[in-house]
C-alpha cells in the first residue's frame, strides 16, 4: 500500500511517496529514504551535504563509489542505459554493462545489509527519468532490506529551472561565443 503526499505549489515543491514491503532479512534497515530531484533542485548540495555531514548515528548515507548513486541507479536498473550520457561516455559494452549491473546489484545489497536497524538514506538524480517498470526493480531490491521506503523528491516549476539552466550555461561559457539561437 502506499500514500502519496505533494505540496500545491511548485517551487521547493516536495513529493512524499511512502510504500510498506514484505521484508526477507532479520537484520534490516528501520526504513529506507530515497531522496531524487529534477535537474537545478540542489540534489548535488544535498548529496554533498549528506556525504560529509551526516553525523547522526541513527541514519546511514549508502553510497558505493562517489557522494550519490547516480551512475549506478542508471547501470544496475535502467532498461537502456545508453540513452544516459553518463553511461555512454564509459563506453562499455553489453557484456561489460550487464557485468556491472550484477557488481552493482551485490554491493548495494550489501551496503543495505550492512545498515543493520538504522536508517538507510539513498539519493540518485538519476531516479528523475526513470520508467516505472525501472523504478520497481530498484524498490523490489531494496525492499528486501527494510519493511518501509520513502521516496522524497524536489521539483522546480519549469520557468525557475530554465532560468537557473541559462545561467549555468552562461557562467560555462565564460567568455566563450553565447549562442542565444540555442535557447
Amino acid at each position: 500500500a502506499g500514500r502519496a503526499e505533494a505540496s500545491a505549489g511548485w517551487t521547493g515543491c516536495i513529493g512524499i511517496v511512502t510504500l510498506d514491503t514484505e521484508p526477507h532479512l532479520a537484520l534490516m534497515a528501520a526504513r529506507i529514504i530515497v531522496h531524487f530531484g529534477t535537474p537545478k533542485t540542489g540534489t548535488t548540495s544535498i548529496q554533498s551535504a549528506l556525504s560529509t555531514q551526516l553525523h547522526d548515528e541513527r541514519f546511514a548515507y549508502v553510497t558505493l563509489d562517489g557522494m550519490n548513486l547516480n551512475r549506478e541507479v542508471i547501470l544496475a536498473f535502467s532498461s537502456n542505459p545508453e540513452k544516459y550520457g553518463i553511461i555512454r561516455r564509459l563506453g562499455l559494452t553489453p557484456a561489460a554493462r550487464e557485468r556491472m549491473r550484477q557488481e552493482i546489484t551485490e554491493r548495494l545489497s550489501a551496503r543495505l545489509a550492512a545498515v543493520g536497524d538504522r536508517t538507510a538514506v539513498l539519493s540518485s538524480e538519476s531516479l528523475y527519468g526513470m520508467e516505472a517498470d525501472e523504478l520497481q526493480r530498484l524498490f523490489d531490491l531494496l525492499g528486501h532490506h527494510c519493511g518501509r521506503i520513502e521516496a522524497v523528491g524536489y521539483f522546480r516549476h519549469p520557468k525557475a529551472y530554465m532560468e537557473s539552466l541559462f545561467q549555468q550555461n552562461l557562467r560555462a561559457a565564460d567568455g566563450a561565443r553565447f549562442e542565444l539561437t540555442r535557447y
